[in-house]
């Protein structure tokens, strides 16, 4: 028997194996092994308790949280980029914002409606509305849109004056000169503003 008889033969026996055992083995089907697995009557699931001991601090956020979230809305501006290889690219730009008053103007930030062909408000129960600009302040970062809608509920805005007086109560200070104000409405800005220098002492 030469070579090449020898390699026929081989090759022969090996789809005969794979024939045999494929067709004729003791492998079963996917529902037999199925069977074999046992299903309980009844499954029962249960969660774990979180602990529910919040501090004052705490409980005060959930509290603000609850009040302002119907206020406060998502903020997402269409723009178009120019790029020298695909020429004008449609972008979009998301942010955030609270509703001033019954009326839909909406208090955001200049930098999410800037140069925006189209912009579109999210409100906390999911419905979407078409706004328009109303006006930019480029320096503070601050732009006013609008929107039109039923059952807008604008965000109770507190009085900064007091916030002041609280602050420096809390600090131990009855009394406070005009220079400690202003320093303390400087801080105050820049900590609101992240990524912006501190405003201009002029």
């Amino acid at each position: 028997m030469n070579k090449f008889s020898r390699i026929l033969v081989l090759a022969v026996a090996i789809v005969a194996s794979f024939y045999f055992f494929t067709t004729h083995g003791r492998l079963q089907p996917a529902s037999q092994i199925g069977s074999w697995i046992s299903r309980p009557a009844h499954v029962e699931l249960t969660e774990a308790a979180a602990p529910q001991n919040f501090d004052n601090d705490e409980q005060n956020n959930i509290s603000v949280y609850r009040r302002v979230l119907p206020s406060v809305v998502s903020v997402a501006a269409r723009t178009v980029q120019f790029d020298f290889f695909y020429g004008e690219v449609p972008q979009e730009g998301l942010g955030s914002g609270f509703i001033v008053d019954r009326e839909g103007h909406i208090l955001t930030n200049y930098h999410v409606v800037e140069n925006a062909r189209q912009i579109e408000v999210t409100t906390s129960d999911k419905k979407k509305y078409r706004a328009s600009v109303v006006g930019l302040d480029k320096v503070d970062d601050l732009a006013v849109i609008q929107i039109q809608g039923p059952s807008l509920q604008p965000a109770t805005l507190g009085d900064s004056r007091a916030l002041f007086d609280h602050v420096m109560k809390h600090r131990g200070m009855r009394k406070a000169s005009p220079e400690h104000e202003r320093a303390f409405w400087q801080l105050a800005s820049f900590t609101m503003r992240p990524g912006f220098g501190a405003p201009d002492d002029s």
